[in-house]
């Protein structure tokens, strides 16, 4: 007997990305204005949290678990899904997940 059951579509490989709009005006309200000042609250390097707003590479689960908690805001606040454009390079940490 065989299946008669159709192939799910193929979904697109997503990521997530940071809304850099929301992140700054949330930063500033909780007195983080600074990359340095963020990077202490989030227990990154400042350089890194300049590379996420950027968009240059994706939040790791910690990064977005500290800053949901610090700034005491949803996901959906300062992170949205967007598809993957595979035009950048993948970080150790992203093919390691």
């Amino acid at each position: 007997m065989h299946s008669t059951s159709r192939p799910k579509p193929a979904t697109p490989p997503l990521t997530v990305a940071v809304r850099a709009m929301q992140w700054e005006r949330r930063m500033r309200a909780a007195g983080l204005a600074t990359r340095a000042d963020q990077g202490r609250a989030l227990g990154v390097d400042r350089t890194t949290v300049g590379r996420l707003v950027a968009g240059r590479v994706t939040p790791s689960a910690s990064i977005i678990a500290a800053a949901l908690h610090v700034l005491d805001v949803p996901f959906e606040e300062l992170f949205e899904i967007v598809p993957r454009t595979g035009s950048r390079r993948r970080t150790r940490r992203e093919v390691a997940a």
